[in-house]
């Protein structure tokens, strides 16, 4: 069964999540990957509350549209929809087998250059993988990356990945598997 793409960016500005998302993940645990420079400052091990391989709180609400297999995605009704001082669209929490594996934020229209900034204030300077696709990583097992549009102005977009290395990469692997096996590939 093949599920519709759920569809991001606002009024006027459809992206498809899954499919920019799992292109990301791809791109980014591909090649180029170990080439990328380290941030200067530690990232999260996690996000908010929640620690890496934690699993679903009481008041997360599942979100069917988004769940496929072992893969399962959340949202928290009381999530504050602010970080760093950038208005957020959505938070939503992804768990492979139970555990928390990644977190996608979506902005609200012109927070994009808002929410870039302040990170590169708190994580340190990213590497630009790609045109408005800039990565953080470190030592630790926290991989970080922002994918903005129109990065000025009232149109400024972005979209945050904040992922557990580990998890997200046998998350993949396993979609591979699924897809090859369903004969989507």
């Amino acid at each position: 069964m093949r599920r519709a793409p759920e569809k991001i960016g606002g009024k006027g500005n459809p992206v498809r999540r899954p499919a920019i998302a799992r292109f990301l993940l791809a791109a980014l645990f591909s090649s180029f990957l170990p080439a990328l420079a380290q941030t200067a400052k530690p990232l999260p091990g996690g996000f908010r509350d929640l620690k890496w391989r934690a699993h679903p709180t009481p008041g997360m609400k599942l979100v069917k549209e988004q769940t496929v297999g072992d893969d399962a995605a959340y949202r928290r009704p009381s999530d504050v929809k602010k970080m760093n001082g950038a208005a957020l669209e959505s938070i939503t929490y992804s768990f492979y087998k139970g555990q928390l594996h990644s977190v996608a934020i979506q902005m609200d229209a012109g927070q994009g250059a808002k929410l870039l900034a302040s990170l590169k204030t708190n994580w340190g300077e990213p590497s630009q993988a790609a045109a408005n696709v800039f990565v953080w990583k470190d030592e630790s097992e926290t991989l970080a990356f922002f994918r903005g549009t129109a990065l000025d102005g009232p149109d400024s977009r972005g979209e945050l990945f904040i992922v557990c290395k580990p998890l997200a990469e046998e998350a993949h692997r396993a979609e591979i598997e699924r897809r090859e096996k369903a004969g989507l590939r």
